[in-house]
């Protein structure tokens, strides 16, 4: 059978369907056919049910069956129905090739001795008694999950009963404290409203919008209306015509003292389908938009829009179904409900203590252990040969140790201690061996294009026929670069009982290859001879985790050379910046940005002047700025000021301000607003959890949830808080100098520090 049943004649639905009926809901989550199906003695017979398409064509009822197909038309010619001269009017024929012959079972199926046609199944007898009503989807009549004093607004008028409202089903008459209503986008369109037989065109106005708007007795109090999300329509005189704008309106202003009320919505429990419900709370200071999944909620519950500052004006709210969708979610109007009170939003720490003149904190710069395996195994030997092993241990500590076997770096220098055996052999035998402790630094300097290593070498042992080792020792470097000097502070030669530590200095300089940046690999070099035997395998090795990279490009640092690969750290001083410091600690504790904490998190990366991945034309920084504190932003009025302690601070007159915080930070690649990177938000910063800094009657500080925003799920790609200037700018100003001394440069890595802060109790 074709595919398009909607476009099947009637008889050929009816045969159809009584052998494969459509699917229906007989209660939610059951779905079922949608009434019994016939029944045939096989499968084949059932398959059967629809006779051959030319069975009933032919000259009796003037019918050509060759012309049947699939192009075929009732078009004068091109139809099997001859009978098409005309139209309806001229002819009174017209089309009209009814069958009115006998079909006998040898043209199509014998139902009586071979039982091939079809059997009804009646569900219903004529003594079927009435059945009583499913209750499926229960309304919700209850308002016990809100605070006594919320006034809810319905989507029915106050006092109205919604139909189909029964002894077992629905909540009595709509209480409602306010107004409900639609808007639908007027859409004019040329109509012939005549009947003379001539195009007479009249302009007609209609609302499109209306034929897709449904109600459903269900959902608070029994009733909520739905509609289609939809995106506007590419023709721009129909851009908008399906648009459904509900909008929710108190009776009057709010009189409590505060002015503020904190909103919800009830989500049915079915028809809302939409992860993306935008309400648009109309205040004093303009619309805010709360968006939130009613897909994630449809469960007859109310869902947390956020207190707002109402003031003078009546509290009004809106929700349209125009969100990107195409025409396939349900967008469901339910209740609101507008609860008087003071927010100030959940507090997240207790008060914190400023101190506007807190000193510097210290540097954090952990070695980080990269001992792994450094040198190779040396296979090979021969009669009165010597080889060179250096080997390594990897080792768990972090520093250098005279003890322990280990390899450490930080930005600027690294320190390497092991062990050189020097054997020899005769016959392939070992015979005697020299055992030495090597320790290795290298010193950079992140403002010089020179660097340096400090060498020193100590005889451990001499066993065997061993007698004197001549060790020649030499650190080296592969790239750009030079070796200006070496100095050896000692002798070369090592004899039995020797106890005199040698001191090997190497200085080397970068050689820039005409770019501005390169990578210098430090190697060591060991060779001589045992007992005056050349040492014939002299070893060549290198550490790649030891790469040096020198640069001039780092604005404002002139030239210098780092070790690229360790990630230094930020240190914030959260003495003088609690507020800022509290924002990051609690994107660290509650959520899963966990960027820049060496606590189990991992490192933030610097963008520096890369361009944005969306090609918007931006800098990274500044576009991840814009999406993340301009898009869907203001401050919020209880954010704390501080000019008093910044003027104390910098010792000149300030003036603090309100401003947005984010994290992780703009210059980051983990900032959410980059599309590219591990956690981007969809639109704009509105999606991030959002938070604001109070500044309290005794001059502490205090973070706390946004009261005008939804609760947050600690799900979130971000933070963004309303904050003092103060807090938010001079908090991260000494990262400046941080990029220069630690050369940071553009995919840097590196770790945040909040010295030691940990966030009051509440």
């Amino acid at each position: 059978m074709p595919r398009t049943p909607q476009d099947w004649p009637y008889q050929e639905k009816v045969i159809g369907w009584a052998a494969r009926p459509i699917s229906a809901m007989f209660a939610p989550g059951n779905f079922q056919a949608g009434y019994r199906p016939a029944w045939w003695t096989t499968n084949e017979d059932r398959s059967n049910a629809k006779p051959p398409v030319d069975l009933f064509c032919n000259a009796s009822n003037y019918c050509d069956p060759s012309k049947i197909g699939d192009n075929d038309s009732n078009d004068p010619g091109l139809g099997a129905c001859t009978l098409d001269s005309g139209d309806s009017d001229t002819n009174p024929h017209w089309l009209h090739c009814w069958w009115h012959e006998k079909i006998t079972k040898e043209q199509w199926k014998d139902c009586e001795r071979l039982a091939e046609c079809g059997n009804g199944v009646h569900r219903f007898s004529t003594s079927y008694g009435e059945q009583a009503d499913a209750g499926s989807y229960p309304p919700n009549c209850s308002t016990t999950n809100l605070p006594t004093n919320a006034l809810v607004v319905d989507d029915l008028p106050d006092g109205t009963t919604p139909a189909g409202v029964g002894a077992n089903r629905g909540c009595g008459a709509v209480k409602s404290s306010g107004t409900f209503g639609f808007t639908f986008v007027p859409w004019d369109t040329q109509m012939d409203l005549t009947n003379d037989g001539t195009d007479n065109p009249t302009t007609v106005t209609t609302y499109p919008g209306k034929i897709d708007t449904h109600q459903i007795g269900a959902g608070y109090g029994n009733h909520f209306w739905f509609t289609h999300t939809r995106s506007p329509e590419s023709y721009p005189a129909n851009a908008n015509r399906m648009k459904v704008t509900a909008t929710w309106k108190l009776n009057a202003p709010l009189t409590n003292t505060t002015r503020q009320a904190k909103i919800f919505a009830h989500i049915p429990d079915h028809g809302a389908q939409t992860s993306n419900a935008v309400y648009r709370i109309q205040t004093p200071a303009g619309e805010e938009e709360v968006a939130i999944s009613q897909t994630a909620n449809e469960s007859n519950k109310w869902v947390d829009l956020g207190a707002y500052d109402f003031g003078d004006q009546i509290p009004e709210v809106r929700l349209d179904n125009f969100n990107g969708g195409s025409g396939s979610a349900d967008i469901a109007f339910d209740a609101l409900a507008f609860v008087p009170g003071t927010y100030n939003g959940q507090k997240m720490t207790g008060s914190m203590t400023v101190d506007p003149t807190a000193p510097d904190p210290a540097p954090i710069e952990p070695g980080e252990d990269i001992s792994d395996s450094l040198f190779p195994e040396v296979s090979g030997s021969s009669a009165g040969t010597a080889k060179a092993a250096p080997t390594a241990t990897t080792m768990s500590t972090a520093s250098c140790s005279t003890v322990s076997l280990s390899i450490t770096r930080k930005r600027t220098n690294s320190c390497l201690h092991d062990e050189l055996w020097v054997n020899h052999y005769t016959n392939s035998t070992p015979d005697g061996n020299a055992s030495f402790d090597y320790y290795n630094t290298i010193y950079l300097d992140a403002a010089s294009d020179e660097f340096s290593q400090v060498t020193t070498v100590r005889l451990k042992s001499m066993s065997g026929v061993m007698n004197t080792v001549n060790l020649d020792y030499q650190a080296k470097c592969r790239g750009y670069c030079n070796i200006t000097s070496v100095t050896w502070d000692g002798s070369k030669i090592f004899k039995k009982g020797d106890t005199i530590q040698r001191t090997i200095t190497t200085r080397f300089k970068w050689t820039p290859s005409g770019a501005t940046k390169n990578t210098i690999t430090p190697y060591w070099y060991f060779g001589g001879t045992a007992n005056t035997t050349p040492i014939a395998n002299p070893l060549e090795v290198e550490k790649a985790k030891l790469d040096i990279r020198c640069d001039s490009e780092v604005p404002n640092a002139g030239t210098g050379c780092v070790f690229s690969g360790y990630d230094p750290t930020y240190v914030m001083n959260s003495k003088r910046f609690p507020g800022a410091a509290a924002h990051i600690d609690m994107m660290w504790r509650k959520t899963n940005i966990d960027w820049g904490n060496r606590n189990g998190g991992k490192p933030l990366t610097y963008l520096g002047n890369k361009m944005s991945v969306d090609g918007s034309g931006k800098i990274q920084s500044d576009r991840n700025r814009q999406l993340i504190c301009s898009r869907q932003w203001k401050t919020y009025p209880d954010t704390g000021l501080f000019s008093d302690m910044w003027t104390l601070e910098a010792g000149a007159t300030r003036t603090d301000s309100k401003s947005c915080d984010e994290f992780a930070f703009a210059n980051s690649f983990q900032s959410a607003g980059n599309s590219a990177g591990p956690n981007p938000v969809t639109y704009s910063g509105k999606e991030c959890i959002q938070t604001y800094v109070r500044r309290n009657a005794d001059d502490t500080m205090t973070l706390h949830l946004r009261p005008d925003a939804p609760a947050p799920t600690w799900k979130e790609p971000c933070g963004r808080s309303s904050m003092s200037n103060w807090q938010n700018t001079q908090s991260m100003r000494p990262f400046g100098d941080f990029i220069k001394e630690q050369r940071l440069m553009e995919d840097d890595d590196y770790w945040l520090d909040l010295a030691g802060f940990t966030a009051p109790t509440p």
